[in-house]
C-alpha cells in the first residue's frame, strides 16, 4: 500500500503540472481508501479524510467531463471500506445511493467491477437483515452485468 500510494502522489503532482488532471479525480477515491487502509484516518470505513477534502475543494470544474465517473468511484470504494471493517450497517445506508450514480455510465471498464461488488454487498446485506430489497438489488445488478456482457 506504500508503493501504491507514494506512485499516486507522484501522478497528482505530474498531473497538476502538465495540465491533464481532470482525469485524476476519478483515483481520488481509491487514494483515500488506500491511505484509509494504511491507518491515515480517523474511521478506516468511512471514505473521508486529506484526499476527499481535497477533491471536494477543487470541485466538479477541475474534473470536467469525469463527474459521473468520480461520484461512481466515490460509492463503490465507501462501499468496499465499510464492509472491508464490517460497517454493514455503514453499507446498508450507502446502498441505495448506488442505483442512481451508477446507472448514469453507460460503458466503461469500471462497470463490471462495481456491479460485482455491489452486488456482492446487496446479497451480504440481505443475509444480515433479510430484507428482500436488497436481494434483488444485488440480483439486478448481476442481470444488468449478464445483459451488457452479451452486448459485446
Amino acid at each position: 500500500l506504500q508503493d501504491i500510494d507514494h506512485y499516486i502522489t507522484v501522478l497528482y503532482h505530474q498531473t497538476q503540472e502538465s495540465g491533464h488532471f481532470s482525469l485524476f479525480g476519478t483515483l481520488m477515491p481509491l487514494w483515500q481508501a488506500i491511505k484509509n487502509l494504511r491507518g491515515e484516518s480517523d474511521n478506516p470505513a468511512v471514505l473521508e479524510g486529506e484526499i476527499i477534502e481535497k477533491m471536494h475543494l477543487l470541485g466538479h470544474g477541475q474534473f470536467e467531463g469525469n463527474v459521473t465517473i468520480i461520484s461512481r468511484e466515490t460509492l463503490v470504494h465507501k462501499v468496499l471500506l465499510a464492509s472491508f471493517f464490517d460497517h454493514w450497517l455503514l453499507v446498508e445506508k450507502i446502498l441505495p445511493e448506488v442505483p442512481e450514480t451508477l446507472k448514469e455510465m453507460k460503458a466503461h471498464y469500471v462497470q463490471y467491477y462495481d456491479a460485482i461488488y455491489i452486488g456482492l454487498a446487496g446479497f451480504e446485506v440481505y443475509r444480515r437483515t433479510k430484507r428482500r430489497k436488497y436481494l434483488l438489488r444485488a440480483l439486478a445488478k448481476l442481470r444488468h452485468m449478464r445483459k451488457k456482457g452479451r452486448k459485446r
